[in-house]
C-alpha cells in the first residue's frame, strides 16, 4: 500500500511538471518570436540606411567626377610607410595587406608585398616603404590592415603594429594612423587586422609623370645592373635625381635590345619642361652603356607628353637632352627650338711651388637657366698631356642645354696618386655667341685639409677697392643634431643639398666643426656652407656614404639623425628640418642613407624663426711685406661700432673656421666674409693673435672692412708686431671711402676725431675682500669697456702698494696704458687663471679670490669710476670670470 501511494505521488508529481514545462515552452516560443520579429526590423533599417549611404556616395562622387573629371581619370599613386613596433617579438613574417577607406570610396585589400628599403619585411623597429597605384577614394578617413595568420615554428604570425603613414604628394596631404597593439591570435584582443581612425596633414605637392624609355636597337645596347637616373629641368625649377626603377622587375629593365620600359615618377611642380639630364651609377659585370633611342616624360596632371631623343651611349657621365617636341593633349605636336650650347672653360693653375696636380678636376657651371651638370675635364683642347701643371692654361668645351649667362663655378678635385693637391687661380667661362667670358678668381690650394671642393663665384666690381669674392657668397649655418639613442653616432662622411627659392648649393661635404668627432650621440656639430645666394631655405637632403673605416678599425656606420636647423644671417631666417624616421642606416628605419627634409618644428626650434636681418661685411687682412711677417696663430678681431645715436657695441670675429694654411703670410691679403647685425659704422678695431703655432709671432700691415650694402669701406691702419709678449695692436679708422655715381671711389671721411685716437692711462685700485681665504696668488686679468669700444685685457701683474697683492682686505693700485682713449669706462671684466702660487696645497686652496671693489681712474680728465663687486667671489665653484656692467 505504502509503494502504490508513492507510485501516485509521483505520477501526479510528474503531471503537474509536464503542464509547467508545457507552459514555459509557450512562453518560450512568444517571446522567440518576437525577437525574430524585432531582428527582422533591425535589418531592414540597416539596409536601408545602407542604401541611403551608398544613394549619398553615388551622389559625391558623380559631383566630385564633374568638376574635376580629368583628374579622377587617372589613377592615384600612393606611398605607404608601415612601421613595426620596437618591442620584443614585435616581427612578423605573415603577409600583410592594407585597405585604404575614403570620403569617395575604398580599394580593394593591397598586399604589400615589397618593402623598397628592406629584404626582409616587419622586422622589430623598422620603417617598410610601399608605393602602389589604386582607385582615388577621396580624403581619407581610415585604413584597415592586417595579415593572414601565417607562419611556420621556425616563423611567426604574431605582429605588433606602431604606425601607418599614407602619402598623397599629388595632392599635398599625409594621414597617419597610429595603432600601438598587437595583431595576433595569441596577444592583445585576439585579432589579426584592425582598423584605425587617421589624422591629415599638409605635405609637399608633387605632381605625376610616366617616363618611358626606348632602348636601342643594336648589339650592346643592353645594362646589366645599373641603376639609370633622371633629373626634369622645368620653367619653375629642377627635379631631384629620379631613379628608373620598378619593383616587380629590380633588375634588368634595359637588358634587351628595342625594349620600352615604362616608370612611375613624381616630383614637385616643374611648369614646362625644357630639357632632362640622364645617366647611371655604372654598376654591373657587363654592360657599363646603355644605348638610350629616347625618352618620353608624360606629365599626367596637364595630360602633356615631352619627347627627348638621346641616341646616344648614357655611361657614368651625365647627359643633357634638350626638348625635342610636345605632345599636347589634344594630340597637337610642337617642335622645340632648344639646343645645346658649347661653354669654352679655361682652368688656369697658379704660378707657385708645387701647384699642379695629377688628380681628376671636376667642374659644374651655373648660369641664370640652370647648370651644365658635374662634368670632368678630361681632354684639353691644348695640352694632351699634361694638364693642370704650373701656371698653365687648360681649356675644354662643356656642351649643354643653354644654361644662359654663367653666375657661379663648383670646382672638385679627386686627389689621384703622389703630389695631388693644387693650387688654383681662376676659372674662366667663355659663353661664345659675343658675349664676354666671366673670370670666377680662386687663388687657393684644394688639398685634404682645407678641402677638395669650392664655389666660385664672378670677380666682383670692376673698382679693385670694392672687389669682394668672398662678400658675394651667402653664408649658410647649419646645426646638426644627432639623436640622443644608444648608437646614434657615425663616422662615415656625411653631406648634404640644401634647396632654396632661387636654386641650390650642390652635393657639399661636412666637414669642419667645432667638435673634433663630429656626429656623436647626442651632439650638435655647426657647420658654414658658402653658396652663392639660393634664397630662404625651402628643402634639404642629407645623407651619409656608409663608410665603416677610422683610424684603421671598423666602426658602426649607422647614423641616428634627428633635426637640422638652417640659419641664413643675412636673410634673417632661421629654418628648422626635422627627421622624423630618424634613422639612415641600411638596416634600420627606413633602410635609406639619404634623406629630403622639410620644414616643420624641431627640438627647441619652431619650423621657421624670422629676425633682424644681418649686413654682409667682408674683412680684407694685409700681412706685412717684411721678414718674419706672417704667421700660424688663429687672428681674431674686435671691432667697436658706433650708431647714429652714440651708442657703441663691439663684434668679435673669428677667422679659424675660414683660414687655410696658406692665409697670413708675408705680403698676403687674405679675405674674409662675416654677417654682422646693424651697430652703426666701425670706427675702432683691436686684433690679436692667439700665440699658437711654430711661428706666432706677425706683422700686420692693415685691415679693411668692406660694407657690401651701403658700398663703404673702412681702413684701419695697424703697421705692428704681434708677439708673444704683446700679441694685441690696436687701430682707429684711417679712412672711409665709397662710391660716385661713376662707380669710381671717393673719400667719404679721412679720419676720425681727435678725442678717438687719443692716447690715455688709468690707474686701477683693487680691493680684496676681507673674508677668510680671500686673498690669491693667481694671476688675475682686467678688460675695461668704454662708450669707444674694448681695450685688450690686462694683467695686473706689479701693484705699487704692496709686494704681495691681492691680498685680504688690501688695496692693489696698478696702471694701465697708455692705449686708446675708451671714452666713459662702462663695464669691467675680472678673470682669473686659478694658479696657486705660493699657496698650494694650504686651507682655502689658494686659487679663489674675493674681490670688494675696483676704482678706475682716468689720469687726464681725472673722472673716476667705481664699481662696487660686492665681495664676489672668483673660484671654481662661482666662476673664473665675473663681468661688471654698472657702477656706482
Amino acid at each position: 500500500e505504502s509503494t502504490k501511494r508513492e507510485l501516485k505521488q509521483a505520477k501526479a508529481d510528474a503531471k503537474d511538471a509536464h503542464t509547467k514545462t508545457m507552459t514555459l515552452s509557450e512562453a518560450l516560443a512568444a517571446e522567440r518570436q518576437e525577437h525574430e520579429e524585432t531582428v527582422s526590423q533591425l535589418h531592414s533599417d540597416v539596409d536601408a540606411k545602407e542604401q541611403a549611404v551608398e544613394d549619398a556616395l553615388s551622389r559625391a562622387k558623380s559631383e566630385r567626377s564633374s568638376s574635376s573629371a580629368a583628374f579622377t581619370s587617372t589613377p592615384i599613386f600612393y606611398h605607404v610607410e608601415v612601421r613595426t613596433g620596437d618591442v620584443s617579438g614585435a616581427s612578423t613574417d605573415a603577409k600583410v595587406f592594407l585597405q585604404l577607406h575614403g570620403d569617395s570610396g575604398q580599394t580593394a585589400r593591397i598586399p604589400l608585398a615589397k618593402s623598397k628599403g628592406h629584404k626582409d619585411k616587419f622586422e622589430t623597429g623598422k620603417t617598410d616603404e610601399f608605393e602602389f597605384e589604386a582607385n582615388d577614394v577621396g580624403e581619407i578617413q581610415q585604413v584597415t590592415i592586417g595579415h593572414d595568420g601565417s607562419g611556420t615554428m621556425l616563423t611567426t604570425a604574431t605582429w605588433y603594429l606602431d604606425t601607418v603613414v599614407v602619402k598623397v604628394p599629388s595632392l599635398g596631404t599625409q594621414y597617419v594612423a597610429e595603432a600601438d597593439r598587437w595583431l595576433s591570435k595569441n596577444k592583445g584582443d585576439g585579432k589579426t587586422e584592425v582598423t584605425l581612425d587617421v589624422t591629415a596633414a599638409a605635405i609637399a605637392v608633387a605632381d605625376a609623370y610616366v617616363c618611358t624609355t626606348t632602348t636601342g636597337s643594336v648589339s650592346g645596347a643592353t645594362l646589366d645592373d645599373a641603376t639609370v637616373y633622371i633629373m626634369l629641368y622645368g620653367e619653375d625649377g629642377k627635379s631631384e635625381a629620379l631613379r628608373l626603377h620598378n619593383d616587380d622587375s629590380p633588375k634588368h629593365n634595359y637588358d634587351k635590345k628595342g625594349k620600352v620600359d615604362t616608370f612611375r615618377l613624381e616630383a614637385e611642380p616643374l611648369g614646362e619642361i625644357y630639357k632632362l639630364r640622364v645617366w647611371h651609377d655604372g654598376k654591373g659585370m657587363f654592360g657599363a652603356s646603355w644605348l638610350c633611342q629616347e625618352i618620353e616624360i608624360h606629365d599626367l596632371k596637364t595630360d602633356t607628353r615631352y619627347v627627348f631623343e638621346v641616341a646616344e651611349m648614357v655611361k657614368k657621365k651625365e647627359i643633357d637632352v634638350p626638348l625635342k617636341r610636345t605632345i599636347l593633349p589634344d594630340g597637337t605636336t610642337k617642335a622645340s627650338e632648344e639646343g645645346l650650347r658649347t661653354y669654352e672653360v679655361d682652368v688656369h693653375t697658379s704660378n707657385r711651388k708645387d701647384a699642379g696636380t695629377d688628380g681628376d678636376v671636376y667642374i659644374t657651371v651655373y648660369g641664370d637657366h640652370g647648370d651644365s651638370g658635374r662634368q670632368k675635364m678630361a681632354k684639353a683642347k691644348n695640352h694632351k698631356i699634361n694638364k693642370f701643371e704650373k701656371n698653365s692654361h687648360d681649356l675644354f668645351d662643356v656642351s649643354c642645354v643653354d644654361i644662359g649667362n654663367p653666375v657661379r663655378v663648383v670646382v672638385e678635385l679627386k686627389p689621384s696618386g703622389f703630389g695631388s693637391d693644387w693650387h688654383l687661380d681662376s676659372v674662366s667661362v667663355d659663353p661664345g655667341e659675343g658675349a664676354e667670358a666671366v673670370v670666377f678668381q680662386c687663388d687657393n690650394w684644394f688639398s685634404k685639409k682645407i678641402g677638395y671642393r669650392k664655389e666660385l663665384l664672378p670677380e666682383g666690381t670692376t673698382n679693385e677697392e670694392f672687389e669682394a669674392t668672398a662678400s658675394a657668397a651667402t653664408q649658410y649655418h647649419l646645426e646638426v643634431v644627432t639623436g640622443d639613442i644608444k648608437h646614434a653616432g657615425t663616422d662615415s662622411h656625411v653631406y648634404c643639398i640644401l634647396y632654396g627659392e632661387k636654386g641650390d648649393t650642390g652635393k657639399v661635404p661636412l666637414k669642419k666643426s667645432q667638435n673634433k668627432d663630429k656626429f656623436k650621440r647626442g651632439a650638435t656639430d655647426n657647420f658654414t656652407i658658402s653658396a652663392a645666394d639660393i634664397g630662404a631655405p625651402i628643402k634639404l637632403t642629407i645623407g651619409h656614404d656608409n663608410s665603416r673605416e677610422k683610424m684603421g678599425l671598423l666602426t658602426d656606420p649607422s647614423w641616428y639623425l634627428d633635426h637640422v636647423v638652417v640659419d641664413v644671417p643675412s636673410l634673417g631666417t632661421s629654418v628648422t628640418f626635422p627627421n622624423p624616421d630618424g634613422w639612415l642606416d641600411k638596416k634600420r628605419g627606413k633602410g635609406t642613407l639619404e634623406v629630403t627634409l622639410l620644414p616643420g618644428a624641431g627640438g627647441e626650434h619652431d619650423a621657421v624663426n624670422e629676425y633682424a636681418a644681418k649686413k654682409k661685411w667682408e674683412v680684407v687682412v694685409f700681412t706685412s711685406d717684411v721678414k718674419n711677417a706672417g704667421t700660424d696663430a688663429d687672428v681674431t678681431v674686435d671691432v667697436s661700432f658706433r650708431d647714429g645715436e652714440g651708442t657703441t657695441q663691439v663684434e668679435h670675429l673669428n677667422f679659424a673656421d675660414q683660414t687655410t694654411d696658406d692665409m697670413f703670410e708675408r705680403g698676403s691679403e687674405d679675405r674674409f666674409s662675416f654677417d654682422i647685425a646693424d651697430m652703426g659704422e666701425p670706427f675702432k678695431l683691436q686684433v690679436s693673435q692667439n700665440k699658437k703655432g711654430l711661428w706666432s709671432d706677425w706683422r700686420c700691415d692693415r685691415i679693411v672692412l668692406i660694407d657690401t650694402k651701403d658700398k663703404l669701406r673702412y681702413e684701419f691702419e695697424v703697421d705692428a708686431w704681434l708677439k708673444d709678449k704683446s700679441p694685441y695692436a690696436e687701430a682707429t679708422v684711417s679712412a672711409k671711402k665709397g662710391l660716385d655715381e661713376k662707380k669710381q671711389t671717393k673719400v667719404v671721411e679721412r679720419a676720425v676725431k681727435a678725442d678717438e685716437v687719443t692716447e690715455k692711462t688709468y690707474r686701477v685700485f683693487v680691493k680684496t675682500g676681507s673674508d677668510k681665504y680671500a686673498g690669491t696668488d693667481s694671476n688675475i686679468t682686467l678688460t675695461l669697456t668704454g662708450k669707444n669700444g674694448v681695450a685688450r685685457p690686462a694683467k695686473l701683474a706689479k701693484s705699487l702698494t704692496n709686494k704681495n697683492k691681492f691680498e685680504k682686505g688690501k688695496t692693489d693700485e696698478f696702471v694701465l696704458g697708455p692705449m686708446s682713449s675708451l671714452g666713459d669706462i662702462t663695464g669691467i671684466k675680472l678673470k682669473s687663471d686659478f694658479a696657486r702660487g705660493m699657496k698650494i696645497g694650504l686651507i682655502g686652496d689658494g686659487h679663489e679670490w674675493q674681490v670688494e671693489s675696483v676704482n678706475v681712474i682716468d689720469e687726464v680728465t681725472g673722472t673716476e669710476y667705481l664699481f662696487d663687486c660686492k665681495n664676489m667671489w672668483l673660484s671654481k665653484k662661482y666662476g673664473a670670470e665675473k663681468e661688471i656692467k654698472k657702477k656706482r
